[in-house]
């Protein structure tokens, strides 16, 4: 017997399948079904859960509050002490040690302002400052027909930067490698080394109307002028940071332009305190800086809420992880169990069948192909049926799980496709050996045994 008309065959036994061949069908679905949502929520699971974590891991940090004397110096206290134990931690990496530069000059201290309000000169030449109102340093910042749109602008600010310190921490320049590959935190320049000099991003430069040619700036001197008042005098251009910088998730409402700082300077502008960034590496960082810290540094410290929600996040991965487990492997486990059942009452059902077929001349090599036509016949509409039930059921658990806890599960054609993938190949095997095993007394009798059987 042809193979086309042996798989002409299949297809027509599989149209005309009777209780237990539909029994079969169905339990053979169910078993795709489950296997498929539980692959692919097992996969989802964990793509969430790393991504929440890679994708904000540079708010795995901590600032501590350094004093400083009259003369611009660090005082040794409390917070020098947490400072050192903190930096034994492994994974541990000091990023920026910086204070605000005060833009009043009175009593009342300001250090933001409306750009609107700025002007800059470079060797002479005057920019005009003009606030941009689509700021979209933060997700989700859409503000047309807002009331209010100046509170999405970027205010104009001005960070001292101390020179022995690093500009970043290890986790800042983690998340903004993954976000934009192939990318230089500096556009062109270096960092600050000598005093005088000064570092802006080119989304700061585009607020006054510089946009392009950033390598001519490079060694020319800027002055800042918060209403007409001078707030930085003559300082050089050393770099351009790429603003993209500024979109990873802990550096989003910084400062954009960055001045050398030293004691002296600190003097001068009566800062009373650097704050000392660290970044923490793995968030697992996270509990051991909490069980180090206690009640007599409370003054000493600020932690992102991020730490706090840490382990909540983690642990619900666990129990998320093992209520999917327990509860798909427990409805996976009753599905093969029926899946098994019904393919040996399906196959003893239709004994007599295959024994009409080999009195009419049918061998053993075409009932086997038959059989195993079916069986690919049935497992394609099964699986296409799966996929289509996997992606409903998790647009839904999208949705829901989205309203619930604001966290975006992402269905992509990967996850399917590797959650069809697995299914095929595990229920592929089970059906096949429940069949080969159900139908060796088939192959091995005559027609006429079988019939009587």
């Amino acid at each position: 017997m042809k193979k086309s008309e042996c798989l002409h065959l299949a297809y027509y036994n599989v149209k005309t399948f009777k209780k237990s061949g539909k029994q079969y069908f169905s339990s053979l679905l169910l078993v795709s079904f489950f296997l498929m949502l539980f692959f692919s929520l097992s996969i989802v699971t964990n793509q969430m859960y790393n991504n929440l974590i890679s994708d904000s891991i540079s708010t795995n940090y901590m600032d501590i509050f350094l004093d400083l004397d009259a003369t611009g110096n660090e005082i040794q206290n409390d917070s020098v002490n947490l400072l050192n134990q903190i930096k034994g931690i492994d994974g541990i990496s000091l990023g920026s040690k910086y204070a605000l530069l005060d833009l009043s000059k009175n009593d009342e201290k300001i250090y933001s302002e409306d750009i609107d309000y700025v002007f800059c000169t470079i060797n002479g030449q005057k920019y005009m400052g003009k606030n941009d109102y689509s700021f979209d340093f933060l997700e989700d910042k859409t503000i047309s027909n807002h009331e209010n749109k100046e509170l999405f602008s970027v205010d104009f600010s001005i960070c001292i930067l101390d020179m022995e310190s690093s500009m970043w921490t290890d986790n800042s320049l983690e998340e903004y490698d993954q976000k934009y590959t192939s990318r230089d935190v500096f556009i062109c320049g270096r960092p600050m080394e000598n005093k005088n000099e000064i570092v802006l991003s080119d989304y700061m430069l585009n607020r006054f109307g510089i946009t392009d040619n950033y390598n001519t700036l490079l060694n020319q001197e800027i002055s800042f002028y918060v209403k007409n008042y001078p707030v930085v005098e003559q300082y050089k251009i050393v770099g351009i940071l790429d603003a993209n910088y500024y979109r990873v998730d802990a550096n989003c409402d910084k400062s954009q332009i960055l001045i050398a700082g030293d004691p002296s300077l600190y003097a001068k502008n009566n800062i009373s305190f650097l704050t000392q960034e660290i970044g923490l590496g793995d968030f697992a960082n996270s509990s051991t800086i909490l069980n180090l810290i206690d009640e007599k540094y409370v003054d000493c410290y600020r932690i992102p809420v991020n730490i706090y929600y840490f382990e909540m996040i983690d642990k619900f991965n666990l129990v998320c992880k093992r209520i999917i487990s327990v509860f798909m492997g427990i409805l996976v486990v009753a599905m093969f169990i029926k899946l098994v059942s019904n393919v040996y009452i399906n196959r003893k059902s239709r004994t007599y069948y295959y024994g009409i077929l080999k009195t009419l001349g049918m061998d053993n090599i075409a009932i086997f192909r038959v059989c195993a036509y079916e069986l690919l016949i049935i497992l394609f509409f099964c699986m296409g049926i799966a996929v289509v039930l996997s992606f409903l059921t998790l647009k839904v658990m999208q949705y829901f799980m989205m309203q619930l806890t604001g966290y975006y599960i992402t269905v992509s054609v990967g996850v399917l496709g590797a959650a069809v993938f697995v299914t095929g190949f595990v229920v592929a095997c089970i059906t096949i050996v429940v069949s080969v095993v159900s139908n060796t007394d088939l192959l091995r009798k005559n027609a006429i045994e079988i019939i009587k059987s």
